[in-house]
Formats: structure tokens, C-alpha cells, sequence
């Protein structure tokens, strides 16, 4: 038969070793998952909405506009248009093409990013951070 006392401690290892994993997942992921400050994009850009992982392109004619893709509730990335809309995958909240809110629970509006375009590359440089 096994002590109360020989149980504890191995329990007591048991948790130390998961907060001691747990831990390293959580920094490791945290390098790993580093922002980057920008996004550049080469080449002709297509008419109206394009997805380009962390932006969103909003094009009418001359008229260029970048939006985060980081949906303004919990951070999901909006990937689709659906009937004029943007739409988040995780929880719904809808924005129109311009960025404003049409449905939650997202309480904000998506975030419009600054860019630069350098014309001898034909890069666009996209501004992730404010």
C-alpha cells in the first residue's frame, strides 16, 4: 500500500513538471508568434477586396486602403467577403468593406494600416503597428 505521504509528493512532481512545460509552451510560443512591423506587397493589385494574411486591401480605382485582419473582439483573422461584408470565422462580427462595424460582438471598427509604395520595387509597404 501506497503512503498519503509517497502520493503528495509524486503529485507534487506530477504538477511541477506540467507548469514547467506549460511554461516553456508558453515562451516558446511567444518568440516564435513575434510581430512583425510590416508587410509588403509587390505587383499590380486586383480591383476591390484581397486578403494578404495580416491585411486586408480595400481597392476602388486610384483609391488604395489597408485594414488589420485582426477582427477588433478576440483577434481572429477575417479572411472572407461574403455579399459586400467581412466576415469573422470565429464569432461573426461582420464590417463592411470599409472597415465599419455592421454587426458584433466586435465593438470597434477594423484598424486602417499606413503604407508607403515605392515605385522602382513596386512595393507597397503596409504599417502593421501604430
Amino acid at each position: 500500500m501506497i503512503s498519503r505521504r509517497n502520493v503528495f509528493r509524486k503529485m507534487k512532481w506530477i504538477i511541477l513538471a506540467f507548469l514547467g512545460y506549460a511554461g516553456y509552451r508558453t515562451s516558446h510560443r511567444t518568440m516564435s508568434t513575434e510581430k512583425a512591423t510590416q508587410y509588403r506587397i509587390t505587383g499590380h493589385l486586383a480591383e476591390g477586396i484581397s486578403f494578404y494574411g495580416p491585411v486586408i486591401l480595400q481597392k476602388n480605382g486610384s483609391h488604395i486602403r489597408f485594414f488589420s485582419s485582426s477582427c477588433t473582439h478576440l483577434g481572429c483573422q477575417i479572411t472572407e467577403e461574403n455579399n459586400r461584408k467581412l466576415v469573422c470565422p470565429c464569432h461573426g462580427s461582420e464590417f463592411s468593406t470599409d472597415g465599419e462595424i455592421l454587426k458584433g460582438p466586435a465593438g470597434k471598427p477594423l484598424r486602417e494600416l499606413t503604407f508607403s509604395y515605392h515605385r522602382e520595387k513596386d512595393e507597397y509597404i503596409v504599417h502593421l503597428s501604430s
